[in-house]
């Protein structure tokens, strides 16, 4: 520390630490390390890349600080167990929880009822509690902290730690007996400010959705390579694991960006605030473009415009974010290796355009310089509509974590009308190389430097032949999904490893709106007062509190149903599904006669039906959500010799993205009649 008065005249650079009563100079202060000033600042400039606290004056945050973890399903689906062993939060060389265990306060939950505790398990005197057990420093291969039918675990009144002073969050899962470990897949970790967001809405950090079981997770935080006590390759208490040790998978934390707050609680002097002239004003509003194309809400009390559309893309990128290989960490694993990518809009491949074209670049050198491919695998065999045997489109082995293929020319697209897009990974068995890469999607013409993605995918984190990211119009769809290699249909889910992408477009709140030509909102739709257009599509909601005036129809897309009966007379055994061998309706090809199950497509309140007959024997049959029970049909005694009954069940169940609904034959047998569509399961989308 060095003890100074003095006055500078024009600038002063210290590297090490300055702590003085009074600082005055008419140039600028440069300080690497802290400023301790105990009674006035005079500086003609000063510049913070961090955090300024001055007290009773001003607080200036670039990074947020939270006070209580998360651990719960992605989707909110509930788990018939969640049982968790330990769980780390290193933060100066210090497990901050097993420091602060004392009082802390854990509890299992329902996401949609969080603020109600779930009782944990009790073993005889044991009870299985988050308090107990998850950051006891006693880390075992059997269940822990333990609950049933829960998907949330809440941990409260962790010390107030901003983000970016964490080193790694270590979560350690239950693997004895092996059959458990599954049960953490599709879980993420979430950090959260309760003095800010006290129902928790907005994380301050999130992390990709566990894709493997395994039995360590870590999750490295901005101040990772602060972090100096070593890593373990097995369990410990006093190390964060190794990356790449057994058992151990890792992963970066995603730190949500949130605009710099500046918040002024004393007074504030200034010389001089120039403002611009009426004129200025004027000529900015002019100025200013005829149509919303980003992503921000619109809120107006009248608003008359010809048309009003979604936001639009015109560039696709294929990319490393975080510069994870795929695979040992040697050159060629940074690659870019691909086989056929395909963006489906209206049941066709937009990217078979004439016009669609592509090249390889660094995306940090340069953006725009296109820096070849490695031998004759060139960008554009990427998307010619041919799925080769092996790999098609390579990019230059030696370009290292930067690597990045660009695609654009093709019809600029609303991002609403996206119905899916297919990557084919090489075919050869050599997939491990797409690892890493994240799919994203840009407007070039309003994002000339492709800084703001408008869309993009989570990072490839498990090696498949086939993977398909779903967009809001997937509903749409109807031309069939192909269970193999297709130029000519989506890839269904058993083909292609799915994910969702989540995009909901900007908002439009008004008092009165009218539009002599068509308005296609992502978002939502208020409108207080009239609402006068030729034609609506809205992908979210629409609530008008006045009169709709629609000079055209009014049209309302297909709900998914689906219908099928049993196509053969057949007595199914206890411990079987009932399968209906023919589709008869199936407008989203999300019903398999292969295994007799419904696979949910658009998530709502479902009406279901469906009917059989007895056997002669009591039987037992229900209506299964994800093998759990909807409805029942059954008897406890035996049908009048020679007399079968027909039967008959339904049920309303809401529903989210891939349940799996079946009709399951628990005691039986029972039996599926051909003649006359005698007996049918079906169901469709109420609301």
């Amino acid at each position: 520390m060095k003890e100074v008065v003095s006055e500078f005249a024009e600038s002063a650079n210290i590297t090490g630490e300055l702590k003085v009563d009074t600082i005055t100079t008419t140039g600028n202060v440069d300080i690497s390390g802290s400023l301790n000033v105990e009674t006035s600042l005079t500086t003609k400039d000063l510049f913070v890349n961090e955090s300024l606290n001055v007290d009773n004056v001003i607080t200036y945050e670039k990074y947020k600080q939270f006070n209580t973890i998360v651990i719960r399903t992605e989707d909110e689906t509930l788990r018939e167990t969640i049982n968790f062993n330990e769980l780390q939060l290193w933060v100066n060389d210090e497990n901050v929880l097993a420091l602060n265990s004392s009082s802390l306060d854990g509890y299992f939950a329902i996401w949609s009822n969080k603020d109600v505790p779930v009782d944990p398990v009790v073993n005889g005197d044991i009870v299985r509690s988050i308090n107990n057990f998850l950051f006891n420093e006693d880390i075992l291969s059997s269940g822990e902290a333990i609950a049933i039918d829960v998907n949330a675990v809440i941990i409260n009144n962790v010390p107030l730690t901003s983000i970016n002073d964490i080193q790694s969050l270590v979560l350690y899962n239950r693997i004895a007996p092996s059959s458990v470990t599954d049960r953490i897949i599709g879980m993420v970790v979430e950090l959260y400010n309760t003095d800010d967001d006290p129902s928790l809405l907005v994380p301050l950090s999130t992390t990709t959705a566990i894709s493997v079981g395994n039995r360590r997770y870590r999750y490295d935080y901005p101040s990772i390579d602060t972090y100096t006590l070593g890593f373990s390759t097995g369990d410990s208490i006093t190390q964060v694991p190794a990356i790449g040790s057994s058992d151990t998978i890792s992963d970066v934390a995603i730190v949500n960006v949130f605009d710099p707050v500046v918040d002024i609680s004393g007074g504030l002097k200034v010389d001089t605030i120039t403002l611009p002239t009426i004129g200025d004003v004027e000529t900015a509003i002019q100025g200013k473009q005829p149509t919303i194309t980003k992503d921000t809400d619109l809120t107006c009390n009248s608003l008359t415009t010809n048309n009003i559309l979604s936001e639009t893309f015109d560039t696709i990128v294929l990319r490393r974010p975080t510069g994870i290989p795929g695979g040992d960490g040697a050159p060629a694993s940074y690659a870019i290796i691909l086989n056929e990518l395909q963006c489906w809009v209206n049941a066709s491949n937009i990217l078979i355009d004439v016009n669609t074209s592509s090249y390889f670049a660094d995306w940090v050198v340069d953006k725009d310089v296109d820096i070849g491919q490695y031998q004759d695998n060139v960008s554009s065999n990427a998307h010619n509509n041919i799925i080769e045997a092996g790999f098609s489109s390579v990019s230059p082995l030696d370009t290292g974590e930067n690597s990045a293929l660009l695609i654009s020319g093709f019809p600029k697209t609303e991002i609403t009308k996206i119905q899916s897009m297919i990557l084919y990974n090489r075919q050869d068995g050599s997939n491990t190389r797409l690892v890493g890469v994240a799919l994203e999607l840009y407007s070039r013409e309003n994002d000339v430097n492709l800084v703001n993605p408008l869309a993009s995918s989570n990072e490839i984190s498990v090696a498949r032949n086939v993977y398909r990211f779903d967009f809001p119009s997937i509903s749409s769809y109807t031309a069939g999904f192909s269970a193999s290699n297709s130029t000519t249909a989506i890839a269904n889910d058993t083909l292609a490893l799915k994910e969702v992408i989540s995009y909901s477009g900007s908002n439009i709140s008004c008092g009165t709106l009218i539009t002599s030509g068509n308005a296609t909102i992502g978002g939502t739709l208020s409108v207080t007062g009239d609402l006068t257009s030729n034609s609506i599509t809205t992908i979210g909601n629409a609530d008008i509190g006045g009169n709709v005036s629609i000079t055209g129809s009014l049209s309302n897309p297909k709900q998914p149903a689906f219908r099928a009966v049993s196509g053969v007379s057949f007595a199914f055994p206890t411990n079987f599904p009932l399968k209906y061998g023919i589709s008869i309706v199936d407008n989203e090809g999300s019903y398999s006669t292969s295994t007799g199950e419904y696979t949910i497509r658009k998530a709502g309140n479902w009406y279901f039906y469906y009917s059989f007959q007895s056997d002669g024997v009591a039987f037992k049959v229900q209506l299964q959500q994800n093998g759990v029970i909807r409805d029942q049909v059954f008897t406890d005694t035996a049908p009048t010799l020679n007399t079968d009954l027909g039967c008959k069940g339904m049920a309303v169940i809401p529903c989210l993205v891939d349940d799996v609904i079946r009709v399951f034959v628990v005691t039986g047998p029972v039996r599926l009649e051909n003649a006359d569509q005698f007996h049918s399961f079906g169901g469709f989308l109420i609301g």
